[in-house]
Order: structure tokens, then sequence, then C-alpha cells
């Protein structure tokens, strides 16, 4: 922890940094000296962990109130930490779907898609640039255990989380050679205010899932980037990852999660494909989050092109 600055400069960006594990993230990061541009939908959330961190650590941060799941936003970010000797990338950002697949709008599913695959594959792209030009650098993306195998009624956010562990893969030798290190994180089911929405609706304790601390998760991830190209984070989803990609066959293994899910789904109508409304009150949710962020987006393209 102690080389962090060293090897990857004096900031470091992370996504998702307002609870959680990207809020345990900016917490070890802060601990270990670099400064921090602190990113979510939620500014007074942001707010409150910068004045916490600086307070804790005396490091400086930045707020970036941002919605992720628009490309002006993306590009803000590039452009707003354009001055700063930014080293290191923590893509931490992520938007889950629960239930059938076709119970979904199509903009339920582009907006997940959006978050999930192209804000850290555009963002990759931005800051691996630049870390390749000034030959030092490092990018976690953080996927989940759930990349590893299809999940029915988790399907979206299983095939979007698999292809973060596909790109961080790639991505840990394209840029290896030219000092930059790319890990894809794994880790199990976490305690999480995401996880909590998500267990409105599942009940993982039915199936025995065990959750993990964001403190560990993070710790994982910053002792593991440079030295492979993901890791699954937990003794009981690496288990699960070994059985399903080297021990059963790819319809075993969605058999047996598919299985699971519907042991584990509390309201069994969310399995239903000819349902309607298959998310509203989680769907309520994150359009009221989404309209201030929206707004102070609107604000900052405003500001830029002044």
């Amino acid at each position: 922890m102690k080389s962090l600055t060293s090897k990857y400069g004096g900031w470091a960006i992370v996504t998702g940094a307002s609870s959680g594990i990207g809020r345990s993230f900016a917490e070890q990061l802060a601990r270990a000296g670099m400064n921090l541009v602190l990113v979510a939908r939620s500014e007074d959330a942001l707010q409150q962990t910068a004045k916490e961190l600086h307070s804790r650590y005396s490091v400086q941060t930045r707020v970036l109130a941002l919605d992720l799941s628009d490309s002006i936003a993306r590009e803000t970010l590039d452009l707003e930490t354009l001055d700063l000797d930014v080293g290191l990338l923590i893509n931490n950002a992520a938007l889950e779907q629960r239930g059938a697949f076709v119970r979904h709008t199509p903009n339920e599913l582009s907006d997940a898609i959006e978050v999930n695959v192209t804000a850290p594959t555009e963002l990759g792209q931005r800051f691996g640039k630049r870390f390749v030009n000034q030959g030092r650098g490092g990018i976690i993306l953080v996927s989940g255990s759930i990349a590893y195998q299809g999940v029915p009624f988790l399907a979206n956010y299983a095939a979007t989380k698999a292809h973060q562990v596909i790109l961080a893969e790639s991505l840990y030798y394209e840029l290896r050679p030219h000092g930059v290190d790319v890990l894809g994180l794994s880790p199990g089911l976490t305690t999480t205010p995401m996880v909590g929405r998500l267990e409105q609706a599942i009940k993982f304790s039915r199936i025995g899932v065990m959750q993990l601390q964001p403190e560990y998760v993070a710790a994982v991830g910053l002792r593991q980037l440079g030295k492979r190209p993901s890791s699954v984070v937990g003794a009981q989803y690496k288990f699960f990852a070994m059985l399903t990609k080297r021990l059963m066959s790819r319809a075993r293994g969605a058999w047996l999660f598919g299985f699971l899910m519907r042991i584990a789904f509390a309201d069994k109508s969310l399995l239903n494909p000819s349902a309607e409304d298959a998310t509203s009150d989680f769907k309520e949710t994150i359009l009221l989050d989404r309209s201030s962020s929206r707004i102070a987006n609107r604000d900052c393209e405003l500001a830029c092109s002044k």
C-alpha cells in the first residue's frame, strides 16, 4: 500500500465512490496517501465522503457528481481531470437488474449496458491511453463472480459483468508492456447499499450465500493489481467459479444457477416473463436519484463550453 503513490502517481479516480466497495477503495487509497477524484451520482454523499477523507488523511479531493450512463458525463470526467497527475482508475460504478429478462424495457437494458459495459470500456480507453503516454498507471474494473456463468433472472447484469472480466484480462496483456497494470476484480456478494436493494427481492440466505465486506474486497483488489489479469474474491465464490468453468458444462451451470435463483427470489412474480412492471420500486429509486445528477451533468456541460 505504501508504494501506491510512487508506482501510480498522486491521484486516483474512483467511480461509485459514495458507498460500498467504491467507498472502501477511496478510504484505502487515501490512507496510502493518494489524492482522490470521487465520482458518483449523489453529490451530497460524495461531498460527505470527501470531507471525511480529507479530515482523516489530509488528502486532496475533487468531487464530480456524474451519471456515467451519459456519454457527456464520461467525457466530462476525462476533461475535468486533465490537470491532475492521475495514475489509477477504479471503475466500480454499476447498475443491477433483477427478474425475468423480457420484463425489462429496452431503455432499462440499455441503461445497464451503458453503466456496466460502455462506461468501463470508454474510460478504460481514455485513461488507458493517458497512462500509456505517461508510462505508468493502473486500472481496476470491478466486475463480480456472477460474470463466470449464465445467471437466469439476472441475465443482463451477469452478461455485462462478464464483459468487464474479458476486457480486463485482454488489457492486462496489451498494456502491461507499457507500464500499465490492469485487473478484473470479481467479488462475490458484498455488503453494499446496492446489494441491500437487491435483497428486497432476492433472499440470498436461502441458498447459503455468504456476504463479503467491502473493505476486504478493496484490499484484495489493490493487493492483486499488477500480479494477475483477474481475481475472484471470496473462497465460496472461487469454488463456484471453478465449478462452472472446469467441472460443469455451460448448460448445467446455467441450470444450476437458475434453480438457485428460483429458490432465492422472494417475489416469484418477478420470474414471470409475461407480467408487467418488473422492477417498479427499483426503477423509481434510480430515476429519482438520477434526476439531480443529470441536471448537474448539463450544468457541467454548459460550464465546460464557456
